[in-house]
């Protein structure tokens, strides 16, 4: 079980395949290409299963996140997808 307090981006250093969800029964494979980003969850416990993949995991504290959201100005805030584009 995995659960982050912080918004996390999460940076795949090599292809490869992750394993998540709310229960173990439940889980779906989600494959990235190197390079690729992921956006996790956060305040949610999920299943997590890595094999053999390298993975940069980098915290965003809330008073950043919250600079960021109002120098950008956007209706909606920050999109709320699996992968981002890099």
């Amino acid at each position: 079980m995995q659960s982050f307090r912080e918004q996390n981006l999460a940076m795949l250093l090599q292809p490869g395949s992750i394993q998540v969800g709310l229960r173990r029964s439940e889980m779906t494979t989600l494959t990235y290409a190197a390079g690729e980003i992921a956006l996790p969850r956060r305040h949610v416990e999920e299943w997590v299963r890595i094999d053999e993949v390298n993975i940069l995991i980098l915290g965003i504290s809330d008073v950043a996140l919250n600079a960021s959201l109002r120098s950008n100005r956007r209706p909606g805030g920050i999109a709320r997808d699996t992968a981002l584009s890099g």
